[in-house]
């Protein structure tokens, strides 16, 4: 609740990504393909995701500690 609290819709709509590429990797049913804005909104996403984690990676004690980038 924290997280959404802080963060919004940002964290929920990971599950909604998480659950097309599934959708995407074991299909059931032949569905529409794919098209770029579809690609283009699932890297907007996943943008909003790492903004969002790296602004709560600090709160997380342990898990806020991260190695350089390099």
């Amino acid at each position: 609740m924290a997280v959404r609290a802080q963060f919004g819709a940002t964290f929920d709509r990971y599950g909604a990504v998480r659950r097309q590429r599934n959708d995407i990797e074991y299909p059931l049913v032949v569905v529409a393909s794919l098209t770029p804005d579809d690609a283009r909104s699932a890297i907007s996403v996943a943008t909003d995701l790492v903004s969002a984690a790296d602004q709560l990676l600090p709160h997380l004690g342990l898990f806020g500690s991260r190695a350089p980038q390099g």
